[in-house]
């Protein structure tokens, strides 16, 4: 397994590509997931122990922003599951493809990431709008930047951003190259990280993130929707800061 960056305009597609093993059996069966950015640690662990259980499948994850994953499936690519960061870009390859109800499984919550140390003093959403502050947000079409328009209409605070990154992973970069002073971004995203801080946002701006799978395929990616939301599937959630329903 090894992760590739594939770079684009004003951000990165990650992609995380699994490898058969030499010895293994010319009948493996690839398993494609295409999955919301944010879910890269719980993809990681999921994977380990779903090709642990089922040796002869061969997970392959495709991370990258929702919307982004979104356009590739309704245009074709061979996705058997899809994991999104919101409801909105989910309903786009159900719509789309003619598909069925999606399941919840996990939620997540709203920060405001800054440099460790917080040196510009930056305690909430009104901050952001200052002159002398650098802000970098998720572009609108994708879910972080869509919730971030949220919690921010809810603070009643008009930003202009100086970038508008692909997905949410990007977000954090910018702050933590100094690239942006503050940004929008998911509590996961930045929970064990020595090079960014998260700033709270209060609960009456925050914004209720939810994250929709669906088993595209229903044969392939069916077992792994199941331990996904399995006992298993939770807990690997939890331990990465995500909440469960």
């Amino acid at each position: 397994m090894r992760w590739i960056r594939q770079p684009v305009v004003g951000s990165i597609v990650i992609t995380m590509l699994a490898f058969v093993t030499p010895g293994c059996g010319s009948d493996t069966q690839r398993l494609n997931v295409f999955a919301a950015a944010s879910l890269g640690p719980v993809m990681a662990d999921v994977e380990q122990e779903f090709e642990a259980a089922n040796p002869e499948v061969d997970v392959v994850v495709n991370l990258a922003g929702s919307s982004t994953l979104a356009a590739q499936i309704v245009a074709g690519a061979d996705a058997a599951v899809f994991a999104s960061a919101n409801v909105a870009q989910m309903d786009v390859v159900r719509d789309g493809l003619g598909l069925g109800a999606a399941t919840v499984f996990a939620t997540n919550a709203l920060v405001i990431v800054v440099a460790p140390g917080n040196p510009l003093g930056i305690a909430g959403a009104d901050d952001l709008a200052r002159p002398d502050v650098v802000v970098a947000l998720a572009a609108p079409e994708v879910p972080a930047g869509d919730y971030a328009l949220q919690m921010l209409g809810r603070a009643g605070v008009e930003v202009a951003p100086s970038t508008l990154e692909l997905d949410v992973r990007a977000v954090v970069t910018r702050v933590a190259l100094g690239d942006a002073d503050a940004g929008i971004a998911y509590l996961t995203d930045v929970v064990g990280r020595a090079d960014v801080a998260a700033v709270p946002v209060p609960d009456d701006q925050q914004v209720l993130v939810e994250y929709p799978v669906l088993a595209i395929d229903p044969s392939t990616g069916g077992p792994f929707v199941e331990m996904l939301t399995s006992e298993i599937g939770r807990a690997i959630l939890r331990d990465a800061g995500f909440g469960t329903p």
